[in-house]
């Protein structure tokens, strides 16, 4: 990739003991990879802020392309709106945006001597850029779940086997970070388990197997199971309509665990619906919860 090819440059300039070179290269490649991330979710899931932004560096760019100050905005505003950087990581970003500064300006010290940063310094650099930034892979947002809600509706009848559903899930979460995550699959408990409106109920065994797979990804983040614990008012907020109940029921199937974190009395309220005596009700949810 080119965030590659530039980084070798910073690396060179590194070995060779040109550190003043390699903090003003690694800088540069930063801000390219920032710019390369937010043209791929533009071209990837139609971002409005992405889109947003990218008008707005080329913009910058065609009246001064000397201007600089969208740089550490692009980054601040990762950290701000989109969540794929936090507050160690930005902090990170900031001082690198500084040291470059110091090291490709004429900045004298008192004894007329220019700011070069040592061998230690710059390694630390380096090392913080590929972690909190250069490496990561996941920078979709929560904004990505009508993405996601929307390819699975529109191609309905692909998705309509859950063996394709998995793929999708798997490909987007490899780039979402922990946060986006936990409220992507939030808002399809919500679509799956809660609303009754047009979308939700004629789609409804498609997302809720997107729930499903969710939940596994889910569950490989041990913080994100102690959130639910924190948050299950919302999540016990279910509608008990046949047919969103039904629903749950096979998601408690698959993951008999999530029906553990539930309060005594939702699960007491649970297991008096199933005795109820109306069989086409009892023949719905066991049709939905074999599948």
């Amino acid at each position: 990739s080119s965030t590659r090819n530039y980084f070798k440059e910073v690396y060179s300039s590194y070995l060779n003991g040109n550190y003043r070179a390699a903090v003003v290269s690694l800088w540069s490649v930063l801000v390219c990879d920032a710019v390369y991330k937010t043209r791929r979710l533009v071209d990837l899931t139609n971002d409005r802020w992405a889109i947003k932004k990218i008008e707005t560096i080329e913009k910058s760019q065609r009246q001064n392309s000397t201007k600089s100050d969208w740089e550490l905005n692009l980054f601040e505003e990762f950290y701000e709106q989109k969540k794929f950087i936090g507050i160690g990581e930005i902090t990170n970003l900031r001082d690198i945006q500084k040291k470059r500064h110091l090291c490709a300006h004429p900045i004298l010290s008192e004894d007329d001597v220019l700011y070069t940063p040592n061998k230690d310094l710059v390694k630390s650099m380096i090392i913080n850029a590929l972690d909190d930034f250069l490496l990561r892979r996941d920078y979709y947002g929560k904004d990505l779940f009508p993405i996601i809600i929307d390819t699975l509706v529109e191609n309905s009848e692909y998705y309509a086997s859950e063996k394709n559903i998995k793929p999708l899930i798997s490909k987007y979460c490899q780039r979402v970070t922990t946060g986006a995550i936990y409220q992507i699959f939030k808002n399809f408990w919500k679509f799956s388990f809660r609303l009754d409106d047009e979308k939700s109920s004629e789609h409804r065994r498609i997302i809720h197997n997107a729930c499903i797979h969710l939940y596994s990804e889910v569950k490989t983040r041990p913080e994100l199971l102690e959130k639910i614990k924190d948050d299950l008012d919302y999540f016990e907020n279910i509608s008990f309509k046949t047919n969103p109940l039904a629903h749950l029921f096979s998601f408690f199937c698959r993951h008999p665990d999530f029906y553990k974190k539930l309060s005594p009395e939702l699960r007491a309220r649970i297991r008096d619906y199933l005795k109820r005596d109306e069989e086409d009700d009892t023949h719905y949810v066991y049709k939905i919860a074999t599948m």
